[in-house]
């Protein structure tokens, strides 16, 4: 099971399109936005997600979708 933390401020950095589209995707793991996750640096230039608690980060919203669906087909 796959446990994925957004931060509602990153929303800015186009996140909230990839919290929607994983909740349609990943069926067997734990989709979270909290108000904050405490990693302000992050947060205020890259689209950003927590994914079992490691950082994982990209250039656009795209990407990172792309790198946190490969992450759940490892789990």
């Amino acid at each position: 099971m796959i446990d994925i933390k957004f931060c509602e401020h990153n929303y800015e950095n186009g996140t909230e399109n990839v919290v929607k589209r994983l909740k349609n995707d990943i069926k067997d793991g734990e989709i979270e936005v909290v108000t904050c996750l405490g990693l302000c640096g992050e947060c205020s230039t890259v689209p950003f997600a927590l994914v079992n608690d490691k950082l994982i980060k990209a250039d656009t919203p795209e990407k990172l979708y792309d790198k946190i669906m490969k992450k759940s087909n490892e789990v």
